[in-house]
């Protein structure tokens, strides 16, 4: 019965505290040299209904039963399943993702208060029948984080531009009293080891064990196919999907002694973090630490930055995260890859990612059977036919 003030408090430190903590671990002992690990939409549906059956502390234990299943996952080598993924799959999940990112920022990019919609054709369909109330101050802060984005690193490379427009759109924002939607108030606290109750109960556990399966396998797959993504924005090396594993166990095993909640690599901050220049883990590890600063010393001014900014800093990032030139290249090619990518960026859209990459999957394969069917048998040559020819010319040598 807690007030939703308290709830939405709640909610926020139970955030920061998984991308403290899961984001600093994951990326010390994960796969990918770039991956930001955190909260996300995709796991919070699964969390929403794990929590409403079993509570809060539950979902602690569960978290840490998911985190043990991802890291025997990794060690079994289960990660490199997700290098058969066929390419029209992974560039219509990614293409697919950067449409609902820049389409979940149009209500902060106009200064929208709408309820945030848990579809994305009704989202986009509310912004749409708002038009007539848009806070141009909103369209003017997100448009200077924009321009700032863009031309900044023209300029030096030195300081990533996203962090100047949001330092100078805030500053304008406080400056003139704009009436905006900011991020709002910050805890100011860190996390703090905690004992998780119940540990011990084998009835619970086994109780448990299938909201763990559930939540470890969201978390694997939501976290490869970021990974995956990640590859295809940068030219370094690429990642160990069972390494990636373990590390994202690990992150899921810890967080929830110190109030986390489970975590899985997050997609979008993952793109914000290669489109500024990031390209070792030290950057993943400095996500987190940067973090906890904010809530130790900068939250109060944290707290006033505008969405419009954060909103700005998005719409470019999913831009760049499209794959023009695989499309491009998919175009050129066959009727049925250029399908399979737009079935898959149609259902990662319209559904989820996880549903996207099995529908994908399962018309990839549909396709290579087709493909295997229509070889041309007539060049394979008549094996009794061989085998006679074989025959006469050894008896030729023995006579």
């Amino acid at each position: 019965h807690l007030s939703i003030r308290r709830q939405r408090q709640m909610c926020i430190r139970d955030s920061l505290y998984t991308a403290i903590v899961a984001g600093i671990l994951a990326s010390l002992f994960g796969g990918s040299s770039v991956q930001i690990t955190g909260p996300t939409g995709a796991m919070a549906v699964v969390l929403v209904g794990i929590i409403a059956k079993y509570g809060i502390e539950k979902v602690w234990l569960a978290g840490v039963m998911a985190g043990i299943i991802q890291i025997a996952l990794g060690l079994a080598k289960m990660g490199q399943l997700v290098k058969f993924i066929p390419y029209p799959v992974t560039a219509g999940f990614t293409n697919g993702i950067a449409v609902i990112i820049f389409c979940g920022q149009l209500n902060n990019f106009m200064g929208l208060k709408l309820e945030r919609s848990d579809y994305f054709l009704t989202g986009v369909w509310d912004s749409f029948t708002h038009l007539g109330s848009i806070n141009f101050a909103a369209v003017a802060i997100a448009s200077i984080v924009i321009c700032t984005k863009l031309f900044i690193p023209k300029l030096t490379t030195a300081v990533p531009g996203s962090l100047i427009g949001l330092v100078l759109a805030t500053v304008i924002a406080v400056s003139l009293h704009l009436d905006l939607p900011t991020i709002g108030e910050i805890p100011r606290s860190l996390p703090i080891f905690q004992t998780i109750p119940n540990w011990n109960d084998l009835h619970l556990l086994r109780e448990l064990i299938n909201p763990a399966f559930a939540l470890a396998a969201l978390g694997s797959i939501e976290s490869l196919l970021s990974a995956v993504v990640a590859d295809g924005m940068t030219v370094s090396e690429k990642h160990d999907s069972n390494r990636e594993l373990i590390g994202q166990g690990i992150g899921n095993l810890v967080v929830p002694f110190f109030g986390g909640i489970p975590a899985t690599g997050a997609i979008a901050r993952t793109a914000v973090n290669v489109r500024s220049g990031g390209k070792t883990k030290l950057s993943g590890m400095i996500h987190g630490v940067a973090l906890a600063l904010i809530v130790l010393t900068l939250a109060p001014l944290a707290a006033k930055i505008p969405l419009a900014a954060l909103a700005g800093i998005l719409m470019v990032v999913s831009l760049r995260m499209i794959e023009w030139e695989a499309i491009g290249l998919l175009m050129r090619s066959t009727y049925a890859d250029l399908g399979v990518m737009l079935l898959t960026w149609a259902i990662t859209i319209c559904f989820d990612l996880v549903l996207a990459v099995e529908i994908g999957l399962i018309a990839a394969g549909a396709l290579f059977i087709k493909r295997m069917s229509e070889l041309d048998l007539a060049r394979i040559p008549d094996t009794e036919a061989v085998s006679y020819t074989h025959l006469r010319a050894h008896e030729t040598v023995l006579d």
